[in-house]
């Protein structure tokens, strides 16, 4: 026994210079030996449990801390708890640090609480921890109280979250280093705050950068790497496609680095996939593969674990792999009956299936589609993306009519909306169904009359029915429904007008009365501010009659009318007119090589060849065009020809009585000549192509 005194003390001197040179291997070894040869020394057991905790063997540890084995494991709570938490056994954690009220054992129940998803428990606990404690760890505690409140933000149950509360708590969070920064722009990214989160992010990738400036490349790649995946997600949710093509490198840049975060690295594939959509598909399944991996699972909230399952579910669909995506998906449903999400995702797989005998829905809908979702409806009323879906489900499969009573099934406050209004209206439309529209009208109008009467909804949904009325000519009801209109907006020219117009139709008095209503409005003054000498009325006939090019060519300018004013100022006067009588009509400009024996110019040599009357077009290769005319025929065919010898007669007897008649004038010859020349056929016209002479050969 005495020798056994003796070796202890020397022991405890090596364990001693092993504790303070972090050599945790001979802390444990060293431990060992002491409480081999003295069971009762606290000193050492603790010692031991310190090793096996820095060197990771929490199982070992908690095994080392049973009170079975020694009495001194009851008292290190703590270290049990940290043991188990590690392990991710929270509740059990959780349950060690029952009656335990020190800093550290505080800071670990706000730790397991913030692991447990109770976020407003741990960020209350957070707060309590800043507000008590006065050490070197300020800092991380700040960082801790961030990160409390982002994960309410972004996870929490919106229901429970009071919009002014949360942005008050974020505008009193430190923002001093960089984690607090990054937690602050989680936060406001979770309040929807997108500009200001992204400002945030910014400010914390500089911060960042300067704090690090002087550690290795591996270090600051590491610490920015969660910033830049916020930054890229930003751009994916808010940015157009550029901005989107930014966050798929991001994405990558991240997943492809050799980061110790393994959430980070997870969340990061899940994104990937969602951007790839339904295109490249082997890099969606071996991403999807390694976020949904059990590893990872307890590093990740329970939103995320969702988001990552219903990704693979896609993945599945679009790949084809009907049994896994169905499989899949209802296993999800079980454990939460209430997403939509997962529930349109089997419905889609439905729809793309084909039955065993061949039978749809029409339209190649699959009729067990429609079923599925009609089966979900009844069960759960409240359900509003499925209904929607069942409405396009049975439009797409011909049946408008069971859309539209799919969509009155939605909340008055959605169905009465301008979207689903219009949808409701072009369904009905498409089988004709002008009632069914009246009286859908008549509920929106009856809904927004008795909720919001003075809403901007309510007025054109008012518009929008006495249009529909006025087209299908039930003018009573569209004036009554104008002038229900008027009342909220009155003095509005174009509302009035458009009452004018349906009281003309069925009581013209009244539209008379309506009329005086109507003011001249600044367009109508400024067009009328002028002379009416001002406007041609031959030319305004001529603009309508040739069209609007016509019309913007030959209007004359401001300039342009302010001379005809001029010029018919001047013409009143006797001394003008005199003037005008003495001038001379200036001769026009003959060509060069005119030769005044020769015929006359041609008028329409200042048009270009193409805009001539005469002009033709360019034949090409017209000694081939006579395969298209008669073929085979002789000289004499023409005399053979019945039908010709009967016009040659009718032609001779006209002749003669043209000669009976009164000679015609020259200008009359010249006309008929023209008119002749104008009727000829095309065949008579072509000119004879001149042949080309051959060219040497070589």
């Amino acid at each position: 026994m005495s020798s056994n005194v003796s070796i202890v003390p020397g022991l405890y001197s090596d364990l001693n210079a092993a504790v303070k040179a972090s050599e945790w291997e001979k802390v444990l070894t060293i431990s060992n030996k002491v409480l081999s040869e003295s069971p009762d020394e606290q000193k050492a057991f603790q010692c031991k449990t310190a090793a096996l905790i820095h060197l990771g063997k929490f199982e070992d540890c908690l095994h080392h801390l049973k009170p079975s084995r020694s009495k001194f494991g009851v008292e290190q709570k703590f270290e049990r708890a940290y043991c188990e938490y590690r392990l991710n056994r929270l509740a059990e954690a959780l349950a060690s640090l029952e009656n335990c009220d020190s800093l550290r054992d505080q800071e670990l129940r706000a730790q397991v609480l913030y692991r447990l998803e109770r976020f407003n428990e741990s960020l209350a606990l957070y707060r309590s921890l800043v507000r008590n404690c006065a050490d070197d760890y300020g800092e991380e505690r700040e960082a801790n109280m961030a990160a409390a409140c982002a994960a309410r933000c972004l996870f929490g149950d919106s229901e429970q979250l009071n919009d002014a509360e949360e942005d008050e708590a974020i505008k009193l969070l430190a923002r001093d280093t960089y984690d607090q920064l990054y937690n602050v722009a989680c936060a406001l990214i979770g309040r929807g705050r997108l500009d200001e989160a992204a400002e945030t992010l910014s400010e914390a990738e500089r911060t960042c950068r300067e704090a690090l400036a002087e550690d290795d490349q591996e270090t600051l790649m590491e610490e920015l790497a969660p910033i830049q995946f916020q930054q890229a997600y930003l751009a994916q949710k808010t940015g157009n496609q550029q901005r989107q093509q930014e966050a798929r490198k991001t994405y990558q840049s991240i997943a492809n680095a050799k980061l110790a975060d393994a959430s980070l690295l997870a969340v990061c594939a899940n994104n990937l996939v969602c951007a790839n959509r339904d295109q490249n598909l082997f890099d969606s399944k071996k991403r999807i593969k390694f976020a949904s991996g059990d590893a990872l699972k307890q590093k990740l909230t329970k939103k995320q674990k969702q988001a990552i399952a219903m990704n693979q579910c896609l993945v599945y669909l679009y790949s084809n792999q009907g049994d896994l995506c169905k499989r899949s998906a209802e296993q999800l449903l079980k454990s939460d009956p209430n997403n939509e999400t997962l529930a349109l995702i089997v419905a889609a797989q439905l729809a793309r299936e084909r039955t065993p005998g061949g039978a749809s829905g029409g339209g190649g809908v699959n009729a067990s589609a429609t079923n599925y979702l009609e089966s979900l409806c009844a069960q759960q009323p409240d359900l509003v993306q499925t209904r929607i879906a069942l409405a396009q489900l049975f439009a797409q499969a011909g049946s408008p009519r069971q859309a539209c009573e799919a969509l009155k099934q939605l909340p008055p406050d959605l169905l009465f909306s301008d979207r689903i209004v219009s949808a409701v209206m072009r369904l009905y439309a498409s089988v004709e169904d002008r009632d069914a529209v009246t009286e859908f009208l008549a509920d929106a109008r009856r809904h927004y009359s008795e909720t919001e009467p003075d809403d901007e909804k309510h007025k054109i949904l008012l518009k929008l029915s006495a249009r529909f009325e006025q087209s299908g000519g039930n003018y009573p009801a569209a004036a009554a429904l104008y002038s229900e209109l008027l009342q909220l907006t009155p003095n509005d020219q174009r509302l009035i007008a458009s009452l004018v117009h349906a009281y003309a139709q069925f009581d013209p008095p009244k539209a008379e009365e309506t009329s005086r209503l109507l003011k001249e409005t600044d367009s109508l003054l400024a067009l009328t501010s002028g002379s009416r000498a001002d406007f041609d009325a031959d030319q305004l006939e001529s603009s309508f009659a040739f069209g609007s090019k016509y019309s913007a060519k030959r209007a004359p300018g401001p300039a342009k009318s302010g001379e005809k004013e001029a010029a018919k100022q001047a013409a009143a006067s006797p001394a003008s007119a005199a003037a005008a009588q003495k001038k001379k009509k200036k001769k026009g400009k003959l060509p060069k090589n005119f030769d005044p024996a020769g015929p006359p110019p041609d008028t329409e040599r200042w048009l270009p060849r193409r805009e001539r009357s005469y002009y033709r077009g360019k034949k090409k290769d017209k000694h081939r065009q006579m395969t298209r005319g008669p073929q085979g025929a002789t000289a004499a065919s023409g005399d053979l020809d019945v039908r010709a010898r009967q016009m040659a007669a009718a032609a001779e007897a006209a002749e003669g009585a043209a000669a009976a008649a009164a000679a015609p004038s020259e200008s009359a010859v010249g006309a008929a000549a023209a008119a002749a020349t104008a009727t000829k056929p095309k065949q008579q016209q072509q000119q004879q192509k001149k042949k080309k002479a051959r060219g040497g050969r070589w």
